[in-house]
């Protein structure tokens, strides 16, 4: 089949014209039997008719005579005895119902309209008359797209007035279920009348009713280049066809409605009429809002047909594949539509041959009511009395337009009350989608099957924490390992080994599910225990051999075995937000039968945005080494360390780990030999251990000999940080200040000759921790910490390596050595207690201050009646009020000020000097201090008190009483009753302030559920529209249209990821490491290389400024 080539240069929407349907179809579909019962084939001028194309794999097209796989598909059309609405044109046709005269059928003259018409250029010789200075006004400036919506709206605007033309009230139009069209006349007072009269009087200037059409001036509106006659209507042949169809349309309304009590039903056909009445006469105002009109004007006599349908296309075969199931085959969802829309198609063209038969029909096709009510009267013996003929005509008629509805859209296709037991669809739980729900959201084809899509070799299912598990590994439920497999080739490396997993079989893990031979044919391996079965796997893995120079050109067996320990598992989270959201994990089998989750390290769950309170994740499983090498080697969990955007870590410990840190290498905390080797083993193993086996490792001495020899918890880290340095490579220098813990935190004072005394800065000289505590700032997901520094000094791996051993350390510390927390960690001294009871005490002076500020006022002249006075003027006042518009705001402001002054001062006072229990042995404050759980606003409400409740920004509001809660009096000033909250969670609260903190609750998760929503989808939107830009071979970032978005990326051309330390303290770190670095990095010997190389890549003038400041600092140093 020869294809054409050629380049797209542009391309246009437009509507299929009934004549051009049938001129693309290769045949008209009139069988409503699809396919043929005894042998299952296709049914000629069925719906999957061969001229259509084939319907599998072994048919030929009948039209074009090529396969499935060359065949391009070809339409066929169902022809419709009577129209029906277009779908897709329904809402307009409503609106438009409501544009013009139901009597003269011309546009109503809105002067809105007007106005939009002149400034969009229409002939000044058809305007009804010159629009006012004020409307043009308001409507100048704007672009002509909005000009067409502001015309179209102001032009089907509902009014119930009288027409500027003939004096006749207007119509009242509504649909039901987007299937049908009701109207009738509005109701006519004597006054609206005599109104509307005058009105038009007022606007009523010379204007010929008839109208020629200028088309030279419309055509200069639109943007086609395509040259199209001149359109007139010529007296007695144009203006003939017009009277006879107003006249005809008229009387069929006047049957339809002939009161205006009632809404009558009206016919596409008679619709179809009306609006042909409004083109014959309003076509270039049509023309000029609603330009798709202009496109379809070359095809349809009247434009406005393009609204109604009197041929549906049917799509290919190739499009609606059949099913098939044991041998039988079935149609799909769109040709169960199709066959629906056929069906009642069919059935209205027997009503309408029966109508004909009978004679009660006229020339022109439409109902010859006489004719039925004289044969009615006289005739008692038809099968179909005249009133069933026409009520069955136009029961069948909507059933036919919700079929219609249904191909396109499912939630139009709902048939009104009172037929549904007449539909003829089988019944079903779910109605089959159309054509708007399968493009639509996530399930629809775009997003479903283009954006993305199912695939192969992947599992699904619920993740769990394990903490035994290393951070770059995933734990893999037998159910899953069983199931995924990987083909690898026989080599004589490995063939004894897929030997035995052949043996095995699909049933035992490790095993192997499937044999590839050379020649590419695939044997299962079969499954059980039955001596048949065992005999046969052994034959099969007896003809594994290695690959044949002289056979099958050399190409190896391929045995699909079980996933197992040390594959990569490429895991994901949706929503996939940036890179690390797809990481590769090795793979840990967990073989208890009973597992059926996904486990994690919850040190890798910042990266994924994941929790364990029943989130899922996928696993995808590479088949090819190729794939294998680059998640080992570009998207493994320890190169996924630092987030693209900042260069911050993601990885982190938090918690318990932290806590069990803190402990361990804080000051006096001694181990024993057995304790010390015991936690240097639980670290190393899971650090740089493989299958459960460690090599050589360094230990070291320890700290007191005498009495007893004992080793500190610094020691275990340092002994875990020398492990883990690649070998030839320096042991690190590392000086980070504290940032967490306080020198004050230990002995009350800010003195700096205590601070080294006191673990507050972190110290690593040669490896060996000095001083410090291994808090969140070093071990959690902090930039410039512990791990980071070993990531930028030792590589990925090392930093990995890191964040296990400390977690699978920390973890068997705290068995031996447990944590919690008791009242007396959040209990006060006596001090503190009555200082914090002096301090809520003047609470209630506090609103007589505010209100007096807030409302400039003077505080001695303050009285009960005035203040519930000015409250109760401020509560109703409007904004535009500018004496008590804003004085509740002011008052919220003063109040807010003062309350947290108060509480404030308070807890910088009592925290953390006033606990009963002083750091270290406070848990509270240690998990507060340390960062492990929770801040000083939680230590704060446990403590001191709750503090002021805010709704939505504000202070609790009141009700239309002026109260807050039924206990507080009206317009009451103190705090407490604007939602202030004295009592704190140790002593428990009252139901006031219980009902207040409540409040404040479900605001944040109504608030927090609305936020989620709103920034996925924003994230979502920006993720799309900036998916093709990137960075070139040449620097400069682009579009997929070539454009140049940056010269350089990020103006700088810094990747942040490798320009993290690139800072006034990550200088510093370079000079202590420089020795390491170098080693690292195979720094040239030779000065002259060096300064060549720096010339060539020179550093930024900041850098260079920062760099000679920390040389000098540091030479004054030494």
């Amino acid at each position: 089949m020869d294809v054409p080539s050629g380049t797209v240069s542009n391309y246009r929407f437009s509507f299929y014209s009934p004549s051009e349907i049938r001129a693309l179809s290769v045949l008209e579909v009139a069988n409503d039997a699809i396919f043929d019962n005894f042998t299952g084939r296709v049914i000629d001028r069925g719906l999957h008719d061969l001229d259509m194309g084939p319907c599998t794999d072994k048919d030929l097209c009948v039209h074009c005579g090529f396969d499935y796989l060359q065949c391009p598909g070809h339409i066929g059309h169902i022809e419709f005895s009577k129209p029906v609405y277009n779908p897709l044109m329904f809402d307009l046709v409503v609106r438009l119902l409501k544009s013009f005269c139901f009597k003269c059928f011309r546009i109503n003259e809105v002067p809105t309209l007007v106005g939009c018409l002149k400034l969009l250029g229409f002939p000044e010789t058809l305007l009804p008359y010159q629009p006012k200075q004020y409307i043009m006004a308001n409507l100048i400036g704007l672009p002509a797209s909005e000009l067409r919506k502001l015309a179209l709206k102001e032009m089907t605007a509902t009014s119930r007035t009288l027409c500027k033309r003939c004096n006749t009230m207007s119509w009242m139009s509504r649909h039901l279920n987007h299937q049908q069209i009701e109207v009738k006349p509005a109701k006519e007072t004597k006054g609206r009348i005599n109104r509307a009269a005058k009105k038009n009087e007022e606007l009523e200037e010379t204007f010929e009713p008839g109208e020629v059409e200028v088309w030279a001036e419309i055509e200069a509106l639109t943007s086609s280049n395509t040259p199209r006659p001149v359109v007139t209507f010529e007296e007695g042949v144009a203006t003939g066809e017009l009277d006879d169809l107003l006249e005809s349309v008229r009387e069929r309304l006047k049957k339809i409605c002939p009161n205006t009590q009632k809404f009558g039903v009206t016919t596409p056909d008679l619709v179809r009429d009306m609006l042909r009445c409004v083109w014959m006469q309003d076509s270039a105002i049509l023309r000029t809002v609603l330009p798709f009109l202009n496109a379809v004007s070359s095809k349809f006599q009247y434009a406005t047909d393009v609204c109604f349908m009197d041929v549906m296309p049917v799509s290919p075969n190739i499009c609606r594949w059949p099913k098939r199931m044991g041998g039988t085959p079935y149609e799909s969802s769109v040709t169960a539509l199709l066959s629906r829309v056929l069906t009642r198609s069919k059935r209205l063209k027997e009503i309408y041959e029966y109508l004909s038969d009978n004679n009660w029909l006229t020339s022109d096709g439409r109902l010859n009511v006489a004719a039925m009510e004289k044969q009615s009267m006289g005739d008692s013996s038809l099968a179909l009395t005249p009133a069933r003929s026409i009520e069955a005509l136009n029961s069948v008629w909507v059933l036919l337009q919700a079929a219609v509805n249904g191909v396109y859209d499912m939630t139009r296709s709902v048939p009104p009350t009172g037929l549904e037991q007449r539909q003829t669809t089988v019944n079903s739980s779910k109605p089959h989608p159309g054509f708007k729900q399968l493009i639509d959201k996530k399930e629809g084809w775009f997003r479903a099957r283009i954006m993305g899509k199912r695939v192969q070799f992947s599992c699904r299912s619920v993740i769990s924490p394990d903490p035994n598990l290393c951070v770059h590994e995933v734990g893999v439920p037998l159910y899953f390992a069983q199931r995924l497999y990987f083909p690898e080739r026989v080599t004589a490396f490995n063939i004894d080994k897929l030997r035995a997993l052949v043996i095995a079989g699909p049933d035992k893990y490790p095993g192997a599910l499937a044999v590839e031979l050379p020649d590419g044919k695939v044997q299962n391996i079969p499954a059980g225990d039955s001596e048949d079965a065992v005999k046969r796997r052994l034959n099969m893995a007896q003809r594994l051999v290695t690959p044949q120079p002289g056979m099958h050109s050399g190409w190896p067996a391929i045995v699909r075995r079980h996933l197992e320990d040390g594959d990569f598992l490429l895991m994901n989270r949706q929503p996939t937000l940036h890179k690390p959201s797809m990481q590769a994990h090795k793979v840990r089998v967990i073989k208890a039968p009973w597992a059926k989750t996904l486990r994690l390290h919850y040190a890798i769950c910042k990266a994924y945005n994941a929790d364990f309170d029943g989130d899922e994740m996928n696993g995808h499983f590479p088949q090819s080494y190729q794939a294998k090498a680059e998640l080992a080697h570009l998207s493994a969990v320890p190169f996924q360390y630092l987030a693209p955007k900042d260069g911050t870590p993601l990885a982190g410990l938090i918690q318990d780990h932290v806590i069990a840190s803190v402990k361990l290498t804080m000051r006096d905390r001694f181990l024993t030999h057995d304790e010390y080797l015991d936690l240097v083993y639980v670290g190393v193993i899971a650090a740089i251990g493989e299958n459960g086996h460690i090599p050589e490792i360094t230990l070291m001495p320890p700290a007191i000999i005498k009495p007893q020899r004992l080793w500190m918890g610094k020691q275990v880290i340092s002994t875990l940080l020398m492990n883990i340095t690649p070998s030839g490579l320096p042991f690190l220098n590392h000086f980070v200040k504290g940032k967490n813990v306080k020198v004050s935190t230990w002995v009350g004072s800010n003195e700096e000759r205590a601070r080294v005394m006191n673990d507050v800065d972190l110290v690593i000289v040669d490896g060996y921790m000095a001083s410090g505590m291994l808090d969140k700032a070093h071990i959690g997901s902090a930039a410039g910490g512990l791990v980071h520094s070993v990531y930028e000094a030792y590589g990925p791996h090392a930093a990995a390596q890191l964040l296990s051993g400390i977690s699978r350390l920390a973890d068997r510390f705290l068995k031996s050595s447990s944590f919690t927390m008791s009242l007396a960690d959040i209990m006060l001294n006596l001090e503190a207690d009555m200082l914090r009871k002096a301090r809520l005490n003047q609470l209630d002076t506090l609103g007589y201050a505010a209100f007096a500020e807030a409302f400039d006022v003077s505080l001695n002249h303050l009285t009960k009646e005035k203040i519930c006075d000015l409250y109760r003027k401020a509560h109703f006042a409007k904004t535009s009020d500018e004496v008590y518009g804003g004085k509740l705001s002011a008052l919220d402001r003063a109040l807010g000020k003062l309350t947290h002054k108060i509480l404030d001062n308070l807890s910088k006072t009592v925290l953390p000097n006033g606990l009963y229990k002083e750091f270290p042995l406070n848990s509270l404050l240690s998990m507060v201090v340390i960062g492990s759980k929770g801040g000083m606003v939680n230590a704060t409400q446990m403590t001191l008190g709750l503090g002021q409740i805010d709704i939505e920004g504000h202070r609790v509001g009141m009700m239309v009483s002026g109260r807050t809660l039924p206990c507080f009096p009206p317009y009451d000033i103190r705090p407490r009753a604007g939602g202030y909250c004295s009592y704190r969670f140790l002593t428990s609260m009252p139901p006031a302030e219980l009902f207040f903190h409540s409040m404040a609750g479900r605001d944040g998760l109504i608030d927090t559920a609305c936020k989620t929503s709103r920034s996925g989808y924003l994230q979502r939107s920006v993720t799309k529209h900036l998916e093709d830009v990137v960075v070139t071979f040449d620097g400069t970032v682009r579009d997929g249209g070539n454009n140049v978005i940056q010269f350089r990326y990020g103006d700088d051309g810094l990747d942040p990821c490798q320009a993290a330390f690139l800072k006034k303290d990550g200088l510093e770190f370079f000079a202590e490491n420089a020795e390491l670095l170098a080693s690292r990095w195979s720094c040239p010997a030779d000065p002259e290389v060096n300064q060549r190389l720096m010339n060539e890549h020179s550093l930024a003038p900041h850098l260079v400024k920062d760099i000679d400041e920390m040389a000098v600092r540091r030479m004054s140093v030494s």
